[in-house]
């Protein structure tokens, strides 16, 4: 294992989510790096009504914990934002996908940083 051990162990806190019903955790992604993870919670209600979210994180290794970047949010209530991520090899492009987002035909945006 990389880790130098025969068993899987955290790699650091466990990420929670933001409202209850949140969904913290429907998707992951992680970067070829290992470096950013994005989560996606497609029940967030943090700005309106089961909009979702899709929150990036960025790995220290100074404190061996993710540390919080820029969250993305759902527009639209019950909008399911997050329901699906990506990120690509770098960390730096993220997909998100609501399928219940623009009056519910269902979106999909892609994210530069």
């Amino acid at each position: 294992a990389a880790n130098g051990s025969s068993e899987w162990i955290v790699l650091g806190s466990p990420i929670i989510g933001k409202t209850e019903g949140a969904g913290a955790g429907w998707s992951v992604a992680i970067s070829d790096n290992s470096a950013q993870i994005i989560i996606g919670a497609p029940g967030d209600s943090t700005k309106k009504n089961e909009a979702g979210s899709a929150t990036p994180y960025r790995w220290n290794s100074d404190n061996l914990d993710w540390d919080l970047a820029q969250p993305l949010y759902g527009e639209e209530k019950e909008e399911g934002f997050g329901f699906s991520v990506a990120i690509n090899g770098d960390g730096n492009i993220l997909g998100v996908g609501a399928p219940s987002g623009d009056d519910d035909q269902g979106l999909a945006a892609a994210y530069v940083y």
